[in-house]
């Protein structure tokens, strides 16, 4: 140990009063004279070698193990307070004083009287003092008590819940994407637009049918090409020859809200076709403009009622030469014209070949074609589409 700290623990030791550790940290008191036995004043056990800072004693905690006195731990629960005995089962060092300031002493195994006369001197003047055995059996210091945690507040209730935002509408069962609904658009009116592309992806195909089975044309073939000779609100109407039959069509087909309609009336009449070329009725604008307004109103219908009205037209009977058809007349040779007879089954109907399901041709047990029709068959035919001719004469009605 360095001479400043061997006299600071010898001023310590005499009680100087004017050190800095008797005013401020408290200080082991000089032995009162004429006691019969000088305290031990820290000169033993290599506890010489101590800092200044450990010589320097602490409270008794109200709680816990122990404190220190100069680095050595004493148990925190006194053996006696002030004129009380200890009894010691083994030779032992203890401390007397209090607040930070402490005589020491070694005792014999065996009881003593914890007080100033039995240690020489008055540590603490004024106060109630105890005595403190040493904590020798503890090897590590005792981790201080861990607080029970404290309960946990109750928390605080929840906020109401905002109200949700109410759901997205579902999509309908037979919704469709955009493309698809593009590409059915397509193929069944003359093109779409973004509405109907919407329109028909969110409630599909079905729906958007169902709807044009209700929906009218915007106007009738035979109004724009004989009765206005125009669109209406026509200014100057000078529509004319069979190109307002074709004005008349494109503008439905353009325009019109029936698109499915306008879409199958085309299909119609490149099945049961009339022509405006090399026919006898190549330049009538209305009988053309009739034909569609019947293909049209039975675009929806059945195909029986079809085949009929298709027959009775007057321009289908003009272009394929059945109107005004004269029965057979066995004297003069004369035989009713074949040409719708044969039309009717092989481009209208039935065909020229039987088929499988699949679309092949049947064959007979020779391998051949089996066809769907005779020669009998038309001759036959002939004679039921023979006596027809005009209804009330014009073109908006059928034969009689």
């Amino acid at each position: 140990m360095n001479f400043l700290l061997k006299s600071i623990l010898v001023l310590g030791a005499l009680g100087s009063s004017s050190s800095l550790w008797a005013v401020q940290e408290g200080r082991l008191p000089e032995q009162p004279s004429g006691a019969s036995q000088a305290p031990d004043l820290l000169r033993s056990d290599g506890w010489d070698d101590l800092s200044v800072e450990d010589l320097l004693a602490e409270d008794p905690p109200a709680t816990g193990l122990y404190f220190t006195i100069a680095g050595m731990p004493f148990l925190a629960q006194p053996c006696a307070i002030e004129g009380g005995t200890c009894v010691l089962t083994t030779p032992s060092r203890v401390a007397f004083g209090a607040a930070g300031a402490y005589s020491l002493r070694s005792f014999a195994a065996g009881a003593f009287r914890c007080d100033v006369s039995t240690f020489g001197r008055d540590p603490k003047i004024g106060v109630v003092k105890a005595c403190y055995l040493p904590a020798s059996s503890l090897v590590a210091v005792a981790p201080a008590p861990v607080p029970a945690p404290a309960p946990a507040p109750a928390p605080a209730p929840a906020p109401a819940p905002a109200p949700a935002p109410a759901p997205a509408p579902a999509p309908a069962a037979n919704s469709i994407s955009p493309v698809e609904a593009s590409r059915f658009l397509v193929q069944a009116s003359y093109g779409p637009n973004m509405t109907s592309i919407s329109s028909v992806a969110q409630s599909g195909p079905s729906a958007w049918i169902e709807s044009q089975f209700v929906t009218p044309s915007m106007d009738s073939h035979w109004a724009y090409v004989v009765e206005r000779k125009g669109p209406p609100g026509c200014n100057p109407c000078d529509a004319k020859y069979v190109n307002a039959t074709m004005e008349s069509f494109w503008r439905q087909a353009v325009l019109g809200p029936d698109q499915l309609r306008q879409r199958l009336t085309f299909a119609l009449s490149e099945i049961f076709v009339v022509s405006t070329v090399n026919s006898p009725v190549e330049i009538q604008a209305d009988a053309h403009a009739s034909y569609l307004d019947m293909l049209s109103r039975n675009a929806f219908g059945n195909f029986r009622t079809l085949l009929e009205q298709v027959a009775t037209h007057p321009t289908m009977g003009k272009y394929l030469s059945h109107m005004g058809n004269m029965k057979e007349d066995p004297t003069a040779g004369r035989l009713p014209d074949e040409n719708f007879a044969r039309e009717l089954m092989q481009l209208f109907t039935v065909g020229l070949w039987e088929l499988n399901p699949d679309g092949s041709r049947r064959k007979d047990a020779t391998g051949r074609d089996i066809p769907t029709y005779s020669q009998a068959d038309v001759m036959g035919m002939a004679k039921v589409f023979t006596g027809w001719s005009w209804g009330n004469g014009d073109w908006t009605s059928g034969f009689i």
